[in-house]
């Protein structure tokens, strides 16, 4: 593939404490069959050798960038690169996680191909040291399926085919133009989801699984943590929004912020809180409130129906499918 014929593309990795496993994800990155592109490793203070090793794959291969600064989180950093990029195009990459050597060049045939703004894949869970048989680097049939953005945010919504994360998604860079990653916050790529979707026409969505996510022993997805609350304001800030531009997504919203409750009701019984707590009956009372409307929706999960139905056999019952069956 001949890099000039081709635009640039900006890779962001955003880089904390993953010593163990940046080496594997920055690899995966020069492996790629898509060569015109600039990588931005971004340590974000880390307080292990990960700027080190950034800077000596920087002195080997002139299309790494390192920006070295203080900790300020996840949305900071990838602000940080979104300011300086120069690609036509950018994909974020988190730094414990890796990619097929065809990843770039498969999303950006897509984007070409269907004149869509995103490109999304989808991805593969792994597990540490875990080997996958098959990269993906041949292909019979490119596989896909084109949203438009309305339809696009739906599914997302109902958490069906497509998801919000920032990763494993190629994008036109001007999606970006006055929009950045809310700071210190979890959950902060579903918090722009809608900004960004505002300016895009249609996406474009292959089965092929081209991201490999890594499931870490110490990840924190099974924990419950008070920051996981702000899910519940992102929604609702979504919610004011999809109302006054947007109202036949209402109902999309509804089931996410269903899951959303069922998701944190789930964690606070997991890890042994106190279900009386204020939290937890707040979760309850949403449930309740919201649980016909959304079983009578066709389009939501059957994830979220099974929650529903066990639901009306009451909280003892919901307590236990809950603690046995974390979503």
């Amino acid at each position: 593939m001949s890099a000039k014929t081709y635009p640039l593309i900006s890779v962001i990795v955003p880089i904390y404490n993953v010593e163990a496993y940046l080496h594997k994800c920055v690899d995966s990155i020069l492996s790629q069959t898509y060569t015109n592109i600039e990588i931005f490793l971004v340590d974000d203070g880390s307080p292990d050798n990960c700027g080190k090793i950034c800077d000596e794959y920087a002195s080997k291969d002139k299309r790494i960038k390192v920006i070295h600064k203080q900790n300020g989180g996840l949305s900071d950093a990838r602000n940080v690169a979104l300011d300086v990029v120069k690609g036509e195009f950018v994909t974020f990459v988190d730094s414990d996680d890796f990619i097929s050597p065809t990843y770039i060049e498969l999303l950006f045939e897509l984007i070409e191909l269907t004149k869509s703004d995103i490109a999304e894949c989808s991805f593969l869970k792994v597990t540490e040291n875990e080997e996958i048989p098959h990269l993906f680097t041949e292909y019979k049939k490119l596989s896909y399926k084109v949203f438009s953005a309305d339809n696009a945010l739906k599914n997302i919504l109902y958490q069906n085919t497509l998801n919000h994360s920032a990763w494993g998604k190629l994008y036109k860079k001007t999606l970006f133009n006055n929009v950045r990653y809310p700071k210190g916050i979890l959950y902060e790529d579903l918090a722009i989801i809608y900004q960004l979707f505002q300016k895009v026409e249609n996406l474009v969505f292959t089965p092929i699984p081209l991201y490999y996510y890594l499931l870490r022993e110490n990840s924190i997805l099974g924990r419950f943590n008070f920051k996981r609350l702000i899910i519940f304001d992102i929604l609702k800030d979504l919610e004011e929004k999809i109302g006054k531009q947007n109202f036949k997504l209402l109902k999309a919203t509804r089931s996410r912020n269903l899951s959303a409750h069922f998701n944190i009701l789930s964690l606070i019984i997991q890890n042994n809180m106190p279900f009386n707590c204020k939290e937890g009956k707040e979760c309850w009372d949403y449930i309740k409130k919201n649980r016909a409307k959304c079983f009578f929706d066709i389009h939501v999960r059957l994830k979220n129906k099974i929650g529903i139905l066990i639901s009306y056999a009451g909280l003892n019952i919901l307590k236990k499918f809950l603690k046995y069956n974390h979503r």
